[in-house]
Formats: structure tokens, C-alpha cells, sequence
């Protein structure tokens, strides 16, 4: 895996955000490849990013769920967001 990557969030109506983020860390002087756990903590920052950037964005953080990190290319990564609909 390479040490940055690009972070990819298409949604309609905005613009596509795909920032280049560092994946890989230190460990006891060692680069260690990025645990599941980390690559979410990436995308939740991403998509706390893009959430900030686009103010009229209609969800909010309790709607938005992970469902998966795609690995599309050697050097891209591509959150699957899913939208919690309220109950009815």
C-alpha cells in the first residue's frame, strides 16, 4: 500500500473531494500497513472535512453510517457511506 492515498467522496450535487492523506504509521521505529480501524478514522476526518466545507450537505453525522473502504486503485481509497433513514 502506498504511504498517501487518496480519499474519494462523490455525492450528487457537489463537488468530488478527494484529498491525499497519509495511511501509513510508525510503530516501534517500524512503518506498519493501516488496520481496518485506522483507514475509518481517515474517512471519518475526510468526511468530517467535506462536511464543513459544504455547509448545505443535508445529512448529519447520526444519519451517516461506514458500510466499507474500497481499495479502487494501488493509490486510492473509496469510503461506501450508507444514509440511516428515520423510522416511520
Amino acid at each position: 500500500m502506498s504511504q498517501k492515498m487518496s480519499v474519494r467522496y462523490q455525492f450528487k450535487k457537489y463537488r468530488v473531494h478527494k484529498p491525499q492523506v497519509n495511511v501509513l504509521r510508525w510503530a516501534h521505529r517500524k512503518m506498519k500497513q493501516p488496520t481496518y480501524h485506522h483507514l475509518a478514522r481517515i474517512a471519518a476526518k475526510e468526511m468530517q472535512r467535506f462536511m464543513d466545507k459544504n455547509k448545505d450537505f443535508p445529512y448529519e453525522w447520526r444519519d451517516l453510517v461506514l458500510l466499507h473502504i474500497d481499495l479502487v486503485s494501488k493509490g486510492s481509497l473509496q469510503p461506501r457511506i450508507g444514509v440511516r433513514l428515520p423510522l416511520s
